[in-house]
């Protein structure tokens, strides 16, 4: 529990520090790198899924874009994969037991 609380304040502060009265450009591309360095150390053993994996360079590619073309539609793709990438990491595939029905 302690670990997650750290691991919010940390990306809240990185997040504040890049994006505060700013334009988005690199500051993406530098908050995804960021991000998934730390959800790599938070469990490593994500690096070895396919799934994880994708997510990381889906994310990395649409946080490339946003860097290059700095548009609305690429920032929409960048939060989309940042999202999915979130789920894969709290919630691993093969978890889901089913809405309980």
């Amino acid at each position: 529990m302690k670990n997650n609380k750290l691991f919010v304040v940390m990306t809240t502060v990185i997040y504040s520090y890049l994006f505060y009265a700013q334009y988005a450009g690199i500051n993406f591309l530098l908050f995804n790198i960021l991000l998934i360095a730390l959800l790599f150390f938070k469990d490593k053993g994500q690096a070895s899924k396919s799934s994880w994996l994708l997510a990381v360079a889906g994310s990395l590619l649409s946080a490339f874009f946003v860097f290059w073309w700095g548009t609305c539609l690429t920032v929409v793709a960048n939060i989309c994969s940042l999202l999915v990438l979130a789920g894969l990491s709290f919630k691993p595939p093969g978890i889901y037991t089913g809405c309980g029905v």
